[in-house]
């Protein structure tokens, strides 16, 4: 069984989803998708449902570094990070023995690019917030720059995991006729 953590924030009128398993993860009938907001009371939450599900691997994506401030007193070599955090530092030296992924997650289990939608949260903030609060989430369709020569442009500093290639999820407008509204 693995678990995938997943942190959220709430703002006045909204909800932010920090979605890093959306594409690339095919859930198998024991794994567990848990969703977390990033404070101290998460991290001894976490802390205790890793004891209480005592998974094989612990999937983490990470988008700020307040995440990673969650995760950092329990994280051990279970862990594999990734998220657009490690794609933009190297975090591997703070991060004890957790292994750390920069890239999609479709490549650290050999899989090609996945173009299907996992709506893996939705039940979450219907339970919990009865629908009070706007959720938004991000839907990554693609990354990279084939020029990257723009003077104002941070990419071509902040995404070498890309290696120079442009990735693009395959049948674009089927996982936008998919996503939830």
């Amino acid at each position: 069984m693995n678990l995938y953590i997943t942190f959220y924030t709430i703002f006045k009128s909204s909800i932010y989803v920090s979605n890093g398993f959306s594409f690339g993860v095919e859930k198998n009938k024991d794994d567990l998708f848990l969703l977390y907001s990033s404070n101290e009371q998460s991290t001894k939450k976490i802390y205790d449902d890793i004891q209480k599900y005592k998974p094989k691997k612990i999937f983490c994506s990470l988008t700020f570094f307040k995440h990673l401030d969650t995760i950092l007193p329990i994280v051990d070599d279970k862990w594999v990070i990734g998220g657009p955090l490690t794609h933009q530092f190297d975090l591997s030296e703070r991060l004890n023995n957790a292994c750390t992924h920069r890239g999609l997650i479709e490549t650290y289990f050999g899989n090609d690019i996945s173009y299907k939608f996992l709506d893996y949260f939705t039940d979450f903030f219907s339970n919990f917030f009865l629908g009070s609060s706007v959720v938004t989430y991000t839907v990554s369709l693609g990354f990279g720059c084939y020029w990257k020569k723009c003077n104002f442009c941070d990419f071509k500093k902040l995404s070498n995991w890309t290696k120079d290639k442009i990735i693009e999820r395959p049948n674009i407008e089927e996982i936008l006729e998919s996503i939830p509204r």
